[in-house]
């Protein structure tokens, strides 16, 4: 007696193919189309237009002699993705067999608000000087004739860097230094802000 095959034993499903072709096509629908499905990416301000070439704010032979030694590099360091900072730079000089730096921050209205912050030049100096006081223990002191208003502090116990802030206008910087002097970095700060 002969068997009798079943015809479901041979017969082929198309579900899986149907399925594949229309995840393909919905990949190459959305890849085509993805222009009009989704929204355009806010423009970044220009690299030359938002940055400010703090290393080139005053000669190095100046910042040099600021410092009291006879050379310096000046090097372009990026600050960090949630500093709002126009521009920075990290200035390195060795006195004494013993390395030293001075990085300094530059803050102006154009990069504070890029966050969508409103606060302006004397605000943003106004929080960095109570937040110094707060971080290194030690009340900012004034340095009268430094912009429009200028603090230093940290640099009495010289455990750790020193900073000062100064701002004319709506330009602030901030340095923090290393293996310098408080006159030497009041006398920094002074070459920098006499190109703003």
């Amino acid at each position: 007696m002969a068997r009798r095959r079943s015809s479901s034993a041979h017969s082929v499903s198309f579900a899986p193919l149907v399925v594949a072709a229309l995840i393909a096509a919905g990949g190459w629908a959305a890849w085509h189309f993805r222009d009009r499905l989704l929204p355009k990416p806010a423009t970044p301000p220009r690299a030359s237009a938002a940055a400010l070439d703090v290393c080139a704010l005053a000669p190095r032979a100046r910042i040099a002699r600021a410092l009291g030694v006879s050379e310096l590099e000046a090097r372009h360091v990026g600050a960090a993705a949630d500093v709002p900072a126009a521009g920075a730079c990290t200035f390195e000089f060795a006195r004494d067999g013993r390395a030293g730096s001075v990085v300094v921050l530059a803050f102006t209205s154009g990069s504070l608000s890029r966050g969508g912050s409103r606060i302006g030049g004397h605000d943003y100096y106004t929080s960095v000087v109570t937040g110094l006081e707060y971080a290194l223990k030690d009340v900012p002191a004034p340095v009268a004739g430094l912009g429009d208003e200028a603090a230093t502090a940290g640099f009495a116990d010289g455990a750790g860097p020193a900073q000062l802030v100064a701002r004319r206008g709506d330009t602030v910087l901030h340095l923090v230094v290393r293996g310098a002097s408080r006159d030497a970095a009041v006398g920094v700060a002074r070459e920098l802000l006499a190109a703003r």
